[in-house]
């Protein structure tokens, strides 16, 4: 793929963009929000009975 063409200009932006029935504005964001926590609970074995939690190192010790 090749750039033919880069526009700079604003107000030929919009023309294209209105030709192309695109917007001219970018959507606005949404705000963030934190994931389920079921999930990690699960994951780290919490939140159903009995679960325990591996709290073992990650790594076998050696330096390194």
């Amino acid at each position: 793929m090749r750039i033919v063409a880069f526009v700079t200009e604003a107000s030929a932006m919009r023309r294209i963009l209105a030709h192309r029935g695109e917007p001219e504005r970018a959507p606005a964001l949404a705000p963030s929000r934190t994931p389920p926590m079921g999930a990690f609970a699960r994951e780290a074995g919490q939140g159903e009975p009995g679960g325990e939690v591996d709290q073992r190192p990650a790594h076998d010790g050696e330096p390194w």
